[in-house]
């Protein structure tokens, strides 16, 4: 993971860049979806190899099935968790601010914040040891939560409470110099 803070005359860009940690976790998934199909088809198959039986149309369709379920559990395993894994932006104008997460070169998400409406900005970190549950939303475990006057916005994915600090104020010291 790496916080990148870009100063400009009239704007601050804070980014959270997350390149390798995708591509170790995309290898992880690879490496866990390799190993249980071929776990899985060991088992089916021994009983054909290893016996006069024949391998049948039904069995070969049986083994299709199989493999395909196996994908699709994966794949919306792999979906579901991909989330930590976006790139994340603040982007601070004189009028506006802007949350976007990107997911790889697509925008994913977007909010857009105006400096008058913010009451309040904090941090606020949530642990727990088995953080997914289907109750509790991502933004939930955001550690700069953003409080307007209409609701609270999040940001930041698993960030450091130092970096966090770092990038609250930066915040903090661009809007005091906006007022």
């Amino acid at each position: 993971m790496v916080i990148e803070v870009e100063n400009s005359d009239t704007s601050i860009k804070i980014s959270k860049i997350i390149e390798d940690d995708y591509n170790s976790y995309k290898n992880k998934m690879k490496l866990l979806y390799t190993l249980i199909s071929l776990f899985v088809q060991y088992k089916i198959l021994k009983d054909y190899i290893f016996s006069p039986n024949t391998i049948t149309y039904e069995v070969f369709m049986f083994i299709l099935f199989v493999q395909l379920g196996l994908t699709i559990i994966f794949y919306l395993v792999y979906r579901g968790n991909l989330y930590p894994h976006f790139n994340e932006f603040i982007f601070l104008n004189t009028d506006r601010i802007i949350l976007q997460i990107k997911e790889f070169d697509s925008i994913r998400n977007e909010i857009i914040i105006f400096p008058n409406d913010i009451l309040k900005i904090y941090i606020k970190r949530r642990e727990e040891v088995f953080r997914y549950s289907n109750k509790i939303p991502d933004e939930e475990y955001m550690v700069i939560k953003f409080k307007t006057k209409q609701d609270v916005f999040s940001w930041g994915f698993k960030i450091p409470l130092e970096e966090a600090e770092k990038i609250k104020n930066v915040i903090d010291n661009y809007l005091n110099n906006l007022a």
